[in-house]
């Protein structure tokens, strides 16, 4: 146990900790002119994990907080006009 009390405190001392809370994965996709709106709209929320994959169209991935996701798929349908929609994977 001595042998390794100093290990463990050095690590606890470096680690990072955050609350656990439960995150639902959520997907999109939209053309590049709504890009920079949802972009932003993430930028804004604790959007965590966040994948990007640039074809034909923007497809988004990431996780958030599953007491945001309603406020958060809300948003982005009404900054979007409608034309994006939020999806849970």
């Amino acid at each position: 146990v001595r042998a390794y009390s100093g290990d463990v405190k050095g690590v606890l001392e470096v680690a990072e900790f955050e609350e656990l809370v439960e995150k639902t994965c959520f997907s999109l996709s939209c053309d590049y002119q709504q890009y920079k709106v949802v972009k932003k709209i993430i930028s804004e929320q604790p959007v965590s994990e966040l994948s990007e994959d640039f074809s034909e169209e923007v497809s988004l991935a990431g996780k958030i907080p599953e007491s945001e996701y309603d406020a958060f798929s809300a948003l982005v349908f009404e900054r979007t006009n409608g034309k994006v929609c939020v999806a849970r994977k």
